[in-house]
Protein backbone atom coordinates (compact mmCIF):
# COMPACT_ATOMS: atom_id res chain seq x y z
CA UNK A 1 0.00 0.00 0.00
CA UNK A 2 3.26 2.43 0.07
CA UNK A 3 1.68 3.91 -3.45
CA UNK A 4 -1.53 5.43 -1.60
CA UNK A 5 0.90 7.44 1.02
CA UNK A 6 2.63 9.83 -0.78
CA UNK A 7 5.64 12.03 0.80
CA UNK A 8 3.74 14.80 2.39
CA UNK A 9 0.73 12.13 3.21
CA UNK A 10 -0.49 13.25 6.78
CA UNK A 11 -1.38 10.93 9.32
CA UNK A 12 -4.84 12.71 11.45
CA UNK A 13 -6.26 10.85 14.90
CA UNK A 14 -9.36 10.52 16.40
CA UNK A 15 -10.46 9.09 19.26
CA UNK A 16 -13.84 9.10 21.55
CA UNK A 17 -11.39 10.25 24.31
CA UNK A 18 -9.70 12.68 22.36
CA UNK A 19 -10.24 16.44 22.39
CA UNK A 20 -11.55 18.46 19.63
CA UNK A 21 -8.92 21.50 20.27
CA UNK A 22 -6.19 19.45 19.69
CA UNK A 23 -4.47 18.87 17.00
CA UNK A 24 -4.98 15.27 15.85
CA UNK A 25 -1.27 14.59 14.74
CA UNK A 26 -0.53 11.97 17.15
CA UNK A 27 -2.42 9.39 18.96
CA UNK A 28 -1.84 11.58 22.18
CA UNK A 29 -3.30 14.57 20.57
CA UNK A 30 -6.66 13.08 18.90
CA UNK A 31 -9.54 14.85 17.77
CA UNK A 32 -12.79 13.04 19.20
CA UNK A 33 -15.78 13.38 16.61
CA UNK A 34 -16.25 12.79 12.87
CA UNK A 35 -17.45 16.42 13.07
CA UNK A 36 -13.82 17.75 13.82
CA UNK A 37 -13.06 15.95 11.00
CA UNK A 38 -15.27 17.35 8.82
CA UNK A 39 -14.09 20.74 9.71
CA UNK A 40 -10.76 19.85 8.56
CA UNK A 41 -11.70 18.09 5.32
CA UNK A 42 -10.83 20.98 3.02
CA UNK A 43 -7.15 20.60 4.39
CA UNK A 44 -7.31 17.02 3.36
CA UNK A 45 -5.15 15.82 0.61
CA UNK A 46 -4.89 12.53 -1.32
CA UNK A 47 -3.01 10.07 0.18
CA UNK A 48 -3.82 11.40 4.17
CA UNK A 49 -4.75 8.89 7.10
CA UNK A 50 -7.52 9.04 9.01
CA UNK A 51 -7.42 6.54 11.80
CA UNK A 52 -10.15 5.96 14.57
CA UNK A 53 -9.36 4.79 17.86
CA UNK A 54 -10.72 1.37 18.71
CA UNK A 55 -13.23 0.78 21.44
CA UNK A 56 -15.75 3.34 20.45
CA UNK A 57 -18.36 4.78 18.65
CA UNK A 58 -18.22 7.79 16.61
CA UNK A 59 -21.58 9.38 15.24
CA UNK A 60 -21.93 11.30 11.76
CA UNK A 61 -20.96 10.96 8.61
CA UNK A 62 -17.70 12.31 6.61
CA UNK A 63 -18.41 14.69 3.98
CA UNK A 64 -16.63 15.07 0.92
CA UNK A 65 -13.21 17.35 0.80
CA UNK A 66 -12.54 20.49 -1.08
CA UNK A 67 -13.13 18.59 -4.44
CA UNK A 68 -16.57 17.24 -5.97
CA UNK A 69 -15.44 13.87 -4.90
CA UNK A 70 -13.32 14.67 -2.00
CA UNK A 71 -9.46 13.61 -1.91
CA UNK A 72 -8.59 10.02 -1.94
CA UNK A 73 -8.23 9.45 2.21
CA UNK A 74 -7.62 6.26 3.63
CA UNK A 75 -9.44 5.30 6.88
CA UNK A 76 -8.43 2.82 9.65
CA UNK A 77 -8.14 2.19 13.23
CA UNK A 78 -5.69 2.33 15.97
CA UNK A 79 -5.56 0.82 19.13
CA UNK A 80 -6.59 -2.76 20.83
CA UNK A 81 -9.96 -4.08 21.50
CA UNK A 82 -12.97 -4.07 18.92
CA UNK A 83 -13.10 -2.38 15.65
CA UNK A 84 -14.40 1.47 15.81
CA UNK A 85 -18.31 1.93 15.24
CA UNK A 86 -20.22 4.48 13.25
CA UNK A 87 -23.30 5.50 13.33
CA UNK A 88 -24.89 8.20 11.28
Amino acid sequence: MSWLFKKRSKVYYIAGDGNDRNLGTHPTMAWASIERVNKHRKKLRDGDLLLFKRGFLYLGKLLPGHAQRGPKVAVGAYGSGDYPEFEG
